[in-house]
């Protein structure tokens, strides 16, 4: 018999402003299919967390910023992961410092359709507009 693998479980936060502003993080150049594309914050759920969590410890990990009214919007069946969803009006009070990529900026919805958007960012981009 041939066992499936389990699809990998990825959390993703949509840190947004007060104009609806998403922020998005440039990639490093890394050699990689998806160097220097833009993408939200997002990694893998580690094993024996849950995804609220997750998400919590990826946005201390990538930008020194801790979470603190973060909404669940949807899990998103992508390609080859799910995607737990989760947004936050971000608080200019906190400064962010980018632990990892090279860059990153506030993009209104049609500004963000324009980049150099990973696969699976646009579909999320897509799914979230109307949500936050």
């Amino acid at each position: 018999m041939i066992q499936k693998k389990e699809m990998k479980k990825t959390a993703c936060i949509i840190l947004y402003d007060k104009n609806k502003n998403i922020f998005l993080q440039q990639q490093a150049n890394d050699g990689q299919d998806n160097s220097s594309r833009w993408t939200f914050i997002e990694d893998e759920i580690q094993e024996n967390e849950i995804p609220i969590h997750s998400i919590k410890r990826i946005c201390q990990e990538k930008l020194n910023y801790e979470l603190n009214n973060q909404v669940f919007i949807e899990k998103i069946q992508a390609k080859d992961r799910e995607i737990y969803c989760y947004s936050e009006e971000f608080r200019f009070s906190k400064k962010i410092i980018l632990n990892d990529g090279k860059g990153y900026g506030w993009f209104s919805y049609n500004e963000a359709q324009n980049l150099k958007l990973t696969p699976g960012t646009f579909q999320i981009l897509t799914i979230i507009k109307d949500k936050i």
